[in-house]
């Protein structure tokens, strides 16, 4: 019996993958999610968020309608809407590369709510991504995040 409790608590954790084939994309949370759809006539968002522990993670894609030609202007306007929405305060910006397309990303602070955080965002043709880890500071998992956004990869 000892022996049996001592193997499965050296089994892998759980991973919970998910793909989008209409947005090229896959992304390994580290619990079960959800995953829901907005629409209108000039895109459609469709987010997925798991929680484990205190930690929450969220990877959204959403696909335009219109011509998107200023990727990294408008990956700066959705760092600062989505720093306003918490009332982030940012710690810098940096560039985040995927599939040679630049990205930003950004460690934060809610300091209201006693949360940190790293969002990150890029956008490739007509698609935007959008990837955050997002926890009390006392409950941020370093680790666990970082394998989140490791797993994160666009097929493109």
């Amino acid at each position: 019996m000892i022996l049996l409790i001592g193997v499965t608590s050296l089994a892998p954790a759980t991973k919970y993958k998910y793909t989008s084939e209409e947005a090229n994309l896959s992304v390994t949370f580290p619990a079960e999610f959800t995953t829901s759809e907005e629409s209108n006539e000039n895109y459609k968002s469709v987010k997925t968020q798991a929680i484990s522990d205190e930690m929450v993670f969220l990877a959204i894609y959403t696909v335009h309608d219109a011509d998107v030609s200023e990727q990294e202007k408008l990956s700066e306007i959705s760092i600062n809407a989505f720093m306003e929405g918490l009332n982030g305060v940012p710690e810098g910006k940096t560039t985040w590369k995927v599939k040679k397309n630049n990205g930003l990303q950004s460690k934060f602070e809610v300091p209201e709510k006693d949360l940190v955080g790293d969002y990150r965002v890029v956008l490739i043709g007509q698609i935007q991504y959008q990837i955050t880890a997002v926890s009390p500071k006392s409950s941020w998992d370093k680790k666990k995040a970082s394998k989140f956004f490791k797993s994160f990869k666009v097929k493109k």
